[in-house]
């Protein structure tokens, strides 16, 4: 599923979502886990934060960093980023990452929690979107 729309998009495409700010989706491509994040900067520089913060080992902050630190053999590359929603005004951001984690709940969720929004709006809104 995954593996068919990565081939379906041109390079460009990937490299255009990964200059958007937003709410995005990095997917392991060993295990079924996935991470929702939100940034008001581009995609692609947030997600080498992520893999810079693997280096500080235990003392990783990220959520992707420490599933890599903990699962050595699991990877997790640039293609295995979704932009999910493009945000250009900061003070959406939260709504719109809470929906997306709404979303995704019954998945294997790699972040520590549902997001800053958490409200009877979000579990509706996640419904109708």
């Amino acid at each position: 599923d995954r593996q068919c729309a990565r081939l379906l998009k041109s390079p460009k495409d990937a490299t255009d979502e990964l200059e958007k700010a937003g709410i995005y989706k990095i997917c392991c491509e060993t295990c079924p886990a996935l991470y929702i994040g939100q940034t008001k900067r581009n995609i692609g520089q947030r997600f080498k934060e992520h893999m810079w913060d693997k280096n500080k080992g235990e003392n990783a902050i990220s959520s992707v960093a420490k599933h890599i630190n903990q699962n050595p053999t699991h990877v997790i590359k640039t293609c295995d980023i979704t932009l999910l929603r493009q945000v250009n005004e900061p003070w959406k951001l939260d709504v719109y990452e809470s929906i997306a984690i709404k979303q995704n709940e019954d998945k294997h969720l790699l972040n520590d929690d549902l997001g800053n929004v958490q409200s009877v709006l979000v579990d509706l809104f996640s419904c109708t979107t």
